[in-house]
């Protein structure tokens, strides 16, 4: 198993063939197509899902030029403090990973080997900073970066708000929400530099215990090459009492990021 598949499924996890259905706009919900770009973007800052444990049950498929592969995982969340995910083939625990505030960490039992760090591992794969509020605002379909309304360039078409970031060297950044209800469809990030970019697509969204969350996720990556992560979201419980155990195998050969 090469470490791109990994790496990807560690801060990704979710999106394929689902057979749930579309949630519906909401008629209590606010219709942001009249409103004007400073309160969208106090009501996209705004939003959250509210929980102090979430676990989710998911399957995903991996698709680089090299190879291809289809697990499972299961994804639990202590919202602010820790993403925990165990990725299976055939059912077959194959890789853990932990992320904190402070700590990326994962093994892999195909090779046995392991990274314990920092953010630089998921950074150089998203092509941008991270840390541990930007991955779970991704997995949870929030946009990476806060929007603002100096920074972001605002577009309204076909129902839909678009903040494309204003010209810089570093990073572009585009983010597009549906307007009713506004919920993140999609969001490209690319550092030119370095030629590095990440395209995450929302399609669709499903209302769990009054909870807007993404039930599909599908991520297309480049850097030296293409690498398509399509995932889903199959299950969700909140707010049980979870743990979340990880220790690093004796033996396993450490990972040096360059």
């Amino acid at each position: 198993m090469r470490i791109n598949i990994l790496l990807g499924l560690m801060f990704l996890v979710l999106s394929c063939k689902a057979k749930q259905k579309v949630i519906n706009p909401d008629t209590t919900a606010v219709d942001t197509n009249n409103l004007k770009k400073d309160s969208i973007i106090n009501k996209i800052n705004a939003d959250q899902i509210n929980f102090e444990t979430l676990i989710i049950r998911a399957n995903a498929d991996y698709e680089s030029s090299k190879q291809s592969l289809a697990v499972g995982a299961d994804i639990r969340i202590k919202k602010d403090q820790k993403i925990w995910i165990n990725i299976k083939v055939l059912g077959i625990p194959m890789a853990k990973a932990l992320i904190t505030p402070d700590r990326v960490a994962y093994y892999e039992k195909i090779n046995n080997t392991y990274f314990d760090g920092d953010y630089s591992i998921l950074s150089k794969l998203v092509g941008t900073p991270l840390n541990f509020e930007k991955v779970q605002r991704l997995l949870l379909g929030k946009p990476i970066n806060k929007l603002n309304e100096t920074t972001f360039e605002y577009q309204n078409s076909n129902n839909q708000h678009t903040f494309v970031s204003l010209p810089s060297n570093e990073l572009i950044e585009k983010y597009t929400f549906d307007a009713n209800p506004c919920v993140l469809k999609q969001q490209f990030i690319k550092q030119e530099n370095q030629n590095r970019e990440v395209l995450v697509n929302y399609p669709t969204y499903t209302n769990q215990q009054n909870q807007i969350l993404p039930l599909l996720l599908n991520i297309f990556a480049k850097e030296k090459e293409e690498i398509k992560i399509a995932i889903e979201y199959k299950n969700f419980t909140f707010n049980e009492e979870v743990n979340f155990p990880f220790e690093i195998p004796k033996g396993f050969q450490e990972i040096q990021v360059k």
